[in-house]
């Protein structure tokens, strides 16, 4: 099993490690078992020493190396510091952490579940977890110069190797952390219909929404308003009127259309599956943000003010390893649906998004060829550069 490679540099409040970067195990262990993740950091000489939860602050240990194996639930971690990457972790999933690397819980499902170890005493020292807003030691040499444990915590089915080595002989690999290149974010970003009830951080919520405030917007008006929907009595009003524009307009659709381009027969038959699951499940998402404009008179060239908001937030969404899709579907039935979410006279919406953790795996969008939907200079003229 490789493991993913993530290096950070001292950003000033957190030293981070220098030499050693924290490295990323997915699935590296059957979910649902603290046993089993115990038994792995057993085997490999680092001894399980907790079971809990993350802290919700910055924090990182000075003198100690650390593993995390997420035993239940899910997480979203942030590493490095304020400026850091945000990785999604599901159960089974081991994250390495070598002495001085910040970490920071962002948000978890209600069943979250921590295995914690360090390696044996030679390579950690009793110093408990240091906040960012901690004064930092006065020889910032000491966590790069902890000790290299001679085991990986976290190599299942693999001989055991120097953990130095390990973390040495890898970075030619590509690092792949929760992503943050934004082609890689921005060629990821499916619709994530089903998804869990458990409770989403307002912390997490706030951040997708100034994401969608930093959009693009005619004449930089900021006329978009957004309703964040947390009360199930509104939601499962409006799902009724969502519902029924599934029953009479878009289930209807789905049935008689063939797949679109860039997809299949069985993939567009789950994607039928999913969006039925959403019709159901519409006000089970733990939250909702509804996407307005308050303007009189919309215009055609109206939703150029509101809908780039709307895909920054669904990659700000992926970003935090969130779920969320974009709906308009309650739109069918307008003047019900936005009276149902209580919106006021000169106030309109545009779209849903229902925002959860997700049930399934994210996943590589669906479309067809770009030669298809592109031309050069004249309606239907081939552009040579897209062939290939």
């Amino acid at each position: 099993m490789t493991p993913e490679v993530l290096r950070f540099a001292d950003d000033g409040r957190i030293p981070n490690n220098p030499r050693l970067p924290a490295l990323l195990y997915r699935a590296a262990l059957p979910p649902g078992d603290p046993a089993t993740a115990e038994a792995l950091f057993a085997r490999n000489g680092w001894p399980p020493a907790w079971r809990n939860g993350i802290h919700p602050f910055h924090h990182y240990h000075p003198n100690a190396h650390e593993a995390l194996a997420i035993a239940r639930g899910q997480v979203s971690v942030q590493l490095g510091g304020a400026a850091g990457p945000t990785l999604s972790l599901a159960a089974g999933d081991v994250v390495v952490l070598p002495a001085g690397v910040g970490h920071r819980n962002l948000g978890a499902s209600a069943d979250l579940l921590v295995v914690g170890a360090y390696p044996p005493a030679r390579c950690r020292s009793s110093s408990p977890a240091a906040r960012s807003s901690t004064p930092r030691p006065s020889r910032p040499s000491t966590w790069s110069r902890t000790p290299s444990p001679t085991r990986s915590p976290a190599a299942p089915g693999l001989p055991n190797r120097p953990l130095r080595g390990r973390l040495l002989g890898v970075t030619r690999g590509r690092p792949m952390a929760e992503p943050t290149d934004i082609f890689e974010i921005l060629h990821g970003t499916r619709a994530m219909r089903r998804l869990k009830p458990d409770p989403v951080p307002d912390e997490l919520i706030a951040r997708i929404l100034r994401a969608g405030a930093s959009a693009a917007n005619g004449g930089n008006t900021q006329k978009w308003r957004f309703l964040v929907v947390k009360d199930m009595a509104i939601k499962q009003a409006v799902q009724r009127w969502y519902r029924r524009a599934f029953d009479e307009v878009v289930g209807p659709r789905y049935a008689a259309s063939a797949p679109p381009p860039g997809s299949t027969a069985e993939r567009y038959h789950r994607q039928h599956g999913a969006v039925e699951y959403l019709t159901e499940h519409f006000h089970e998402a733990p939250v909702w943000i509804v996407a307005c404009l308050e303007e009189a008179k919309p215009s055609r060239w109206s939703g150029a003010s509101v809908y780039p908001a709307v895909q920054n937030m669904l990659l700000a969404a992926r970003a935090l390893g969130l779920g969320a899709t974009l709906t308009t579907r309650h739109l069918l039935f307008e003047a019900e649906s936005e009276a149902a979410l209580g919106l006021p006279p000169g106030v309109h919406s545009y779209a849903i998004l229902p925002i959860g953790w997700p049930m399934g795996k994210f996943g590589p969008v669906g479309r067809g060829p770009l030669r298809d939907i592109t031309y050069l200079d004249r309606w239907g003229e081939n552009w040579d550069a897209l062939e290939g």
